[in-house]
């Protein structure tokens, strides 16, 4: 049987990992500082990779990381040995100009990026998270709390919801973040405000 405290240290290490990601860029960024505070090395993509046996390096690129390790006894018949796994999931990805809205409601223009279960994310506090590329190339991570939802029509406005749901991806999964007129709102400047930048040096 496992250690219980080592099984409740694991799951609370898991946790903090999660709540450090919320977007591929965070998870980049947070597995990169776990491995730094390990021994590792981080490189430039442009950076050659050194041949030192025991070596430990990082590279990372936009929402990922490439880790290794150099045996101390690395030779050429070295076998190599490599695992992977995602670090981006199903979720909604803000528009270039994401500001939109109607009848009196802000709401987020976003596509779909993946296979998500649409249902799943209704009547759910939503928050923005990713990457802010500005005018000069430099770029920011930003976090919001929670900020948006999609809403779920009441029932007597769709009877047959509790038979089949159907959601149009452009019609019914643009998030509701407020009221007021479009025109005058700017969606970016809630991300700009929480990275520390100014709303009009954002480019993606």
């Amino acid at each position: 049987m496992p250690d219980p405290t080592t099984v409740r240290a694991h799951a609370e290490d898991l946790a903090a990992f999660v709540a450090a990601s919320p977007s591929s860029f965070h998870a980049a960024a947070e597995v990169a500082r776990r491995l730094q505070d390990a021994g590792f090395t981080a490189l430039a993509e442009d950076q050659a990779w050194p041949h030192v046996p025991g070596g430990k390096h990082l590279v990372v690129r936009d929402g990922a990381v490439i880790a290794w390790v150099v045996p101390t006894r690395a030779d050429a018949a070295t076998p190599v040995r490599v695992f992977g796994a995602h670090s981006d999931s199903p979720a909604f990805r803000l528009k270039p100009k994401p500001t939109t809205g109607r009848l009196g409601w802000l709401q987020a223009g976003v596509e779909i990026y993946g296979g998500p279960l649409l249902n799943s994310w209704l009547d759910r506090e939503l928050r923005l998270a990713g990457r802010l590329v500005l005018d000069d190339g430099t770029t920011a991570l930003a976090a919001t709390g929670p900020l948006l939802r999609l809403p779920q029509l009441a029932i007597h406005l769709d009877r047959e919801a509790n038979d089949h749901l159907a959601l149009n991806k452009q019609a019914h999964t643009q998030p509701v973040w407020g009221l007021g007129d479009a025109a005058s709102a700017d969606l970016l400047g809630e991300l700009a405000a929480v990275a520390g930048v100014d709303a009009e040096r954002i480019r993606g």
